[in-house]
């Protein structure tokens, strides 16, 4: 499934539309889906659309959740920290950054500072999404740098641009640095890379904005905070000073500070998108190898290679230096989404954080280990044990604290009263209107309610939510005034109103399957209209409610005609040239016993049958041709055969009493046995559709030969209806993007490979998409090159029977670009 949350966060005054957003991405798939997958029968692609435009086919109707309100303390941020024994400076440090605009505390967060710095507690935090569990754990974090820092004396703060000079030595970031310990007081574990980046934002604005620069300069002057990433994207591997190395870090260095000096024009945070490359952000690996960052974030398969390699081992010897030699030092281990190490996973992170307390020489200090933990689905005293497991630490150290919710006094949910006036509110009410009719109608506290268990919020489908909050109208009126409620809750500006979050979920379209019975009684058919194939469905399944077999439904991507395609076993494959073809066609691998070792995976000439339901001729110049590469050593047959097929059993055999066409490959056998080419690596489809007679074997590109083996060669217009994972994603990417006030998206998965891979295609979807872009206008802008070359040949000529003025074959010639004039003289 793909999951596309959208907040409505008031960002710019733009409020997302929830139920628009998702009407709008599902037209943006179909959109898409019918064109390069359109069918020449308009009425069966109809079908083929309301087989997956339902709830439950290729999208799910979206998911409401209300953004939870926290309890906060009475007391101001100073208090907070006051309460807590931290260092008072502490307040005025992150009122300038981490918690700007912010007047105090939620209560969780209150108590996880007095907890980790006070009662020198570990701490979890439970509270859920948006409940400010990053700042939780990043105050007692900060509270210690404070702490430490304050003992700290006079610094001068290292300023080099080497990466400026084309002919400068590699410097690292804080060189001449005294009087402190570089050690990591802080390591921030994340379980990807998405997520590590997400927080870095925060880190710049916490830690090296204008304000905290300036109060470090006031309070801690030659010394600034500092922080890395050190994961696989940060640069740059390999040992220090290499010319290689510092070759890619000046380059890299000048497009970053290039881009720095841009985002600083930005407004809001817009400035913190990119490092500066001054300031405490750590630049590279060298650079925190050589000076450890205060706090260090990473994943654990990075933490995993950076306990074995020698080349990272300055990292873990400075910091146990540091803890062996400042007595009030401690070490604190943040780990970020816990509830992710379960299992066999989980174990193999929790005896790489045993290895890295064992290597920090912390096995009999507790006191100098503190954990920091987030997630929003442990609970106490239900996972105190998974806490003493996983971290290897008493289970009474740890304190597990969740956040109390704002919710209504009262439990009614059912404003049926008002449906009529949430239906004719409009899409965008004036905000005045829109708080004026909550406040009346107690819409803001009934929406609460209607997501709501007793003391915790749900998250519930929109025909759901609005069942509850409408019971006495009817569907269609429960929807109309459900839209007027979700507008007038955008539309507010009262700081009480609810925030809230959607979800909406789309999938691949894995691939479409058709009753193999022209006549099938299940199918919708209009009188007088030919049908080649009977039901459709969205899934495999073996037989249709007719009883006849289902195979795969194939198209030709240049006409829009349709196939049917099914596996067979491989005996009927054997001697294919010598015997006639017949065998049981499946829409699945018959040899499924043979998985995984076996078997094949996917279709091919070797396994998988095309049938093509129509009894005319084909429209190929030849109905069999062969065809050889490699100087003849590899060679194949190709043909099309006259079958008759039998939708009841399945059976396909080739007969002259045929009721359609199938496609055949024979490779030859050499003497032993052994075939030059294999029938599994040639595709099933033909490379010419028999429908249109379109052809799209590519025998030489450029001055290349191509093999018979090469699927470049190979192409066949003939393909299955199975949507690109990538494709899909970046259609739904390019929609929602579109409709968000701060274009930004995280794309994740559970798979870093699958991750990987999606951002990259991502990528290239786009670029050839914007070429896409740039050729059509291109064509555009060209007119009619046909009627152009006439003009200007008949001006030149000075046909008297199509005159053609000057000016006329100027514009013509200009279309048709350089070199027109002369190649129409010449011919």
């Amino acid at each position: 499934m793909s999951n596309f949350a959208e907040e409505q966060a008031r960002d710019n005054g733009q409020d997302v539309d929830i139920l628009g957003s998702f009407e709008h991405l599902k037209e943006a798939l179909f959109r898409y889906y019918n064109t390069p997958f359109g069918l020449a029968d308009q009425r069966l692609e109809e079908e083929r659309q309301a087989l997956f435009d339902v709830d439950g086919g290729v999208w799910r109707r979206p998911l409401l959740e209300v953004r939870p309100r926290y309890t906060t303390v009475d007391a101001g941020i100073a208090e907070s920290v006051r309460s807590a024994g931290a260092h008072p400076d502490l307040a005025e440090l992150v009122q300038l950054g981490l918690l700007r605009g912010v007047p105090s505390l939620y209560e969780h967060q209150h108590r996880a500072l007095a907890a980790a710095v006070r009662d020198g507690r570990d701490v979890v935090v439970t509270a859920g999404t948006g409940s400010g569990k990053t700042e939780s754990f990043m105050l007692p974090i900060l509270a210690d740098l404070v702490r430490e820092s304050e003992n700290w004396p006079m610094g001068t703060l290292s300023s080099n641009r080497w990466w400026a000079s084309p002919d400068s030595e590699y410097q690292p970031q804080r060189a001449g640095e005294s009087g402190r310990h570089a050690a990591v007081r802080a390591l921030v574990l994340y379980p990807m890379n998405a997520l590590v980046d997400d927080q870095m934002m925060r880190l710049r604005k916490a830690l090296d904005s204008d304000e905290v620069r300036a109060w470090l300069a006031r309070s801690r002057p030659g010394h600034r905070f500092y922080f890395g990433r050190y994961t696989g994207a940060t640069p740059v591997p390999g040992d220090i000073d290499s010319t290689a190395g510092v070759r890619t870090l000046r380059k890299e260095f000048a497009a970053t500070e290039e881009r720095s000096r841009q985002a600083q024009k930005a407004a809001g945070d817009g400035r913190f998108f990119i490092p500066r490359l001054d300031g405490a952000e750590m630049r590279c690996r060298w650079d925190m190898i050589l000076s450890p960052p205060d706090i260090m974030i990473t994943n654990y398969s990075m933490l995993n290679v950076m306990l074995m390699r020698s080349r990272e081992s300055g990292i873990f010897d400075k910091t146990r230096r540091w803890l062996d030699e400042v007595p009030d030092a401690r070490f604190t281990l943040v780990v970020d989404e816990l509830h992710m190490y379960r299992g066999t996973a989980g174990t193999e992170i929790a005896f790489l954080l045993r290895n890295l307390r064992h290597r920090l020489g912390l096995d009999d200090k507790p006191e100098k280990f503190r954990i920091l933990a987030a997630s929003a689905s442990l609970e106490a005293p239900r996972d105190l044990d998974f806490l003493q497991e996983f971290f290897g630490t008493d289970r009474d150290r740890f304190e597990v604290l969740g956040g109390q919710l704002v919710l209504p006094s009262h439990t009614r949910a059912d404003i049926s009263e008002h449906a009529p006036a949430y239906a004719a509110l409009g899409a965008a009410p004036e905000p005045g209107e829109a708080e004026r009719l909550l406040a009346d109608t107690g819409a803001a506290d009934a929406f609460v309610n209607a997501l709501r268990d007793g003391d915790r919020l749900i998250a519930d489908f929109d025909t759901e939510v609005a069942a509850r909050l409408f019971p006495a109208a009817e569907a269609p009126a429960q929807a109309d005034a459900m839209r007027g409620v979700l507008a007038a809750l955008r539309s507010s500006q009262a700081a009480d109103t609810p925030k809230l979050r959607g979800h909406l979920f789309f999938r691949n379209i894995p691939g479409v399957w058709a009753c193999s019975d022209p006549e099938c009684p299940e199918a919708p058919r209009k009188e007088g209209a030919e049908r080649t194939v009977g039901k459709l469905y969205p899934r495999p399944t073996s037989r249709c409610r007719c009883n006849a077999r289902v195979l795969e439904l194939l198209y030709c991507q240049n006409c829009g005609d349709v196939f049917l395609g099914g596996y067979a076993p491989k005996s009927a494959f054997q001697n294919s040239k010598k015997r006639p073809f017949e065998a049981g066609l499946l829409a699945d691998l018959p040899d499924l016993d043979s998985l995984p070792d076996a078997a094949a995976l996917g279709p091919s000439a070797a396994n998988y049958i095309v049938y093509w339901p129509r009894k005319e001729e084909p429209a190929t110049e030849k109905l069999a041709w062969p065809a050889t590469s490699d100087k003849g050593v590899l060679s194949a047959d190709f043909e099309f055969k006259r079958s008759k097929y039998d939708p009841l059993t399945g059976t396909l055999r080739n007969h002259a009493d045929h009721t359609g066409w199938s496609f055949h490959i024979s490779v030859p056998q050499s003497k032993k046995g052994n075939a030059r080419l294999k029938a599994d690596s040639l595709p099933a489809a033909p490379t010419q559709c028999p429908s249109c007679g379109d052809d799209w074997e590519l025998k030489q590109l450029g001055s290349e030969h191509l093999s018979l083996s090469d699927p470049r060669r190979m192409r066949t217009p003939v393909r299955s209806m199975r949507t690109g994972f990538e494709k899909v994603n970046q259609v739904l990417t390019t929609g929602i993007l579109s409709l968000l006030p701060n274009k930004q998206a995280v794309v994740f998965s559970d798979s870093r490979q699958d991750a990987a891979k999606l951002s990259a295609g991502l990528g290239l979807r786009h670029y050839q998409d914007l070429l896409r872009l740039l050729l059509a206008e291109g064509v555009a802008e060209q007119g009619d090159p046909v009627a152009d070359l006439a003009a200007v040949s008949a001006f030149y000529r000075k046909s008297p029977d199509t005159p053609v003025d000057k000016e006329t074959a100027r514009a013509a010639q200009n279309r048709l670009g350089p070199g027109t004039a002369m190649r129409t003289r010449r011919g």
